[in-house]
């Protein structure tokens, strides 16, 4: 309608208003293409991390069959080698333009690499890149390999405290347990996190109180010398007669790198020497750890 700013003003404010508009559009249509061919990268790696890890949860729950030979325990840790190359190739894969897509904002520096003490450590950080979709929208198109595979939880675990030689403490329901032991672990403060067990032999049956660290009681019930006490998932078992007191606490939380309790499988599996025992708790830990890595993908990949 006019060919020059002069010929209609308004008319010129408002091409150059929808000029700018037109073009913020398209870099929004360009910045979604690139979110969409990111995060499907993205999600596709993860895809394949899973199978990898499941195939090492179904390893190492076949290994602790006690009908395994030595032979049959190297060829296991074999292919667990195998899937922790994978795995860890996998957690430093790079896009098309030769970024570490785990890396947080570090996408020139690899961001996981194994220490001088055969550690899988992380060394980028937890920045996302966000790309800019709509005038108010900004969508993650990375997340960091911190929270996805190095800080993962293990096994939650109690032990016995020093001085109770005479009480054994397992975990007998994982799901159970851990549900107690996220609602009362207490941070900063061990001494709240310990239980005692007294035992009362004044009465027929003799009775047991487990009492919390402020003497609290949770549970009593009939006390039978060398008979496990199930308590939130825990297996106490107390070899001492009625009338006096043991005690136990909650171990401390830890994060690791699912790789690391992939290698202690491996070398649990190629050591001769390991007690059974040893080895199913080992076995054990392992299994918790990559279900709990498997969880976290899972929620990373209903993000993505």
């Amino acid at each position: 309608k006019f060919a020059t700013a002069g010929e209609d003003p308004t008319g010129m404010a408002q091409k150059l208003s929808l000029t700018s508009k037109i073009t913020a559009f398209q870099q929004y249509s360009t910045n979604g293409s690139l979110l969409d061919s990111s995060l499907t990268l993205e999600g596709t790696i993860l895809d394949s991390v899973t199978t990898n890890l499941q195939s090492a949860y179904t390893l190492t729950q076949k290994s602790v069959n006690g009908a395994m030979s030595a032979a049959d325990k190297k060829s296991i840790a074999s292919e667990l080698e195998q899937l922790q190359s994978q795995l860890y190739d996998l957690m430093n894969s790079k896009n098309a333009d030769g970024e570490y897509i785990f890396g947080g904002n570090q996408s020139q520096t690899q961001p996981f690499v194994k220490d001088a003490n055969g550690k899988y450590i992380f060394q980028g950080d937890t920045g996302q890149r966000l790309i800019q979709v709509a005038p108010s929208v900004q969508i993650a198109g990375n997340d960091s390999g911190l929270s996805l595979f190095q800080q993962v939880a293990t096994r939650r675990t109690a032990s016995a405290d020093t001085g109770s030689n005479n009480l054994t403490v397992s975990v007998s329901s994982q799901s159970e347990f851990d549900a107690f032991y996220k609602n009362n672990y207490q941070f900063g403060s061990t001494g709240n996190n310990s239980y005692s067990i007294v035992t009362d032999n004044t009465v027929t049956p003799a009775q047991y109180t487990i009492n919390d660290s402020g003497g609290n009681p949770l549970q009593t019930g009939d006390y039978i010398q060398n008979t496990a006490i199930i308590f939130n998932g825990l297996s106490l078992t107390p070899d001492v007669a009625a009338g006096g007191s043991q005690s136990f606490s909650l171990d401390a939380p830890k994060n690791d790198n699912v790789l690391n309790s992939i290698s202690a499988m491996i070398s649990a599996l190629n050591d001769s020497t390991i007690s059974d025992e040893d080895y199913s708790k080992m076995a054990a830990d392992v299994e918790i750890h990559i279900t709990n890595a498997l969880d976290r993908i899972d929620i990373t990949q209903g993000a993505v």
